[in-house]
């Protein structure tokens, strides 16, 4: 019998193995770009460098939010559409919804571009505009919604593209 028993303890250690994997793969961060944001830099109109503080994106992390830059004459005109947290085209609140306008339908390169800091809750230091940087310890997923336009209107000809990159830098 208990050779018997000997030769299952390799199963039941992978098995063992494969649960704690299995756990660490299905936990992730969820951040939320709801309402709590300020603009940081910049005043008017938006334009390249601006910066939005995003409190409690999740717990115990703040976003730092930066328009790059805009490609194309590519435009954000109000702070109210840096993120629009309207219900507008089945929008939600939590996600980060930016509306670009691209005046000129037949350039093909109009774009913004954006870098996400996540930083420790609180850390936003007004001074250096920057905040002590967070490497979550779970994977973050990015979903990407409606990235063709509305197909109607004046965007019927509009495609979006949505490039996404990643650095990390700990602490």
């Amino acid at each position: 019998m208990l050779r018997h028993l000997l030769r299952l303890l390799p199963l039941c250690l992978l098995v063992t193995a494969l649960g704690f994997v299995s756990q660490n793969v299905t936990a992730q961060i969820n951040l939320n770009f709801g309402t709590n944001f300020t603009r940081k830099i910049g005043t008017g109109d938006i334009a390249a460098n601006d910066k939005f503080l995003y409190t409690a994106v999740s717990p115990g992390i703040d976003c730092i939010v930066t328009l790059v830059s805009f490609t194309g004459n590519a435009t954000i005109p109000t702070e109210a559409e840096f993120d629009d947290n309207t219900n507008n085209n089945g929008g939600a609140i939590s996600r980060f919804q930016p509306r670009i306008y691209a005046p000129d339908l037949s350039n093909n390169t109009s774009y913004a571009r954006f870098s996400f800091q996540l930083i420790t809750a609180g850390s936003y230091n007004s001074g250096s505009n920057t905040g002590t940087n967070v490497v979550p310890a779970e994977p973050i997923f990015i979903r990407v919604y409606d990235v063709d336009g509305g197909g109607g209107g004046g965007d019927a000809n509009l495609r979006e593209f949505v490039e996404l990159s990643s650095s990390f830098t700990g602490t």
